[in-house]
């Protein structure tokens, strides 16, 4: 699915008029690649963010608040997405098994 995503046509006129409006199947992907799009940026700014102070460091924790304003589909497909990029993922569970966040390896 990752690679399709780049595919979706993204670079509409800033101003947009009714002959250049998307249609709505287009804004659909529009709105969903910006999401996932976006939550890559969270994961590698949150990389960086970990691995300046201690190179050593080859994994970080996302808890369910912090990319809470992503709907599941997205996360998944980042997730999925991830792991052909060669990225582990695994879940956190609670200690009623509910997942609660998940740890990204590299």
């Amino acid at each position: 699915m990752g690679e399709a995503i780049v595919q979706v046509r993204t670079d509409f006129p800033i101003n947009i008029n009714e002959s250049n409006f998307p249609h709505s199947d287009n804004i659909r992907n529009i709105i969903y690649n910006h999401q996932f799009n976006k939550l890559l940026q969270h994961i590698k700014t949150e990389i960086i963010n970990c691995t300046s102070t201690n190179l050593n460091n080859n994994n970080i924790k996302f808890n369910l608040v912090t990319i809470a304003l992503y709907p599941p589909e997205i996360i998944n497909d980042v997730k999925n997405y991830l792991k052909t990029k060669n990225y582990k993922n695994v879940d956190i569970e609670d200690a009623q098994g509910n997942v609660v966040g998940w740890k990204l390896y590299w």
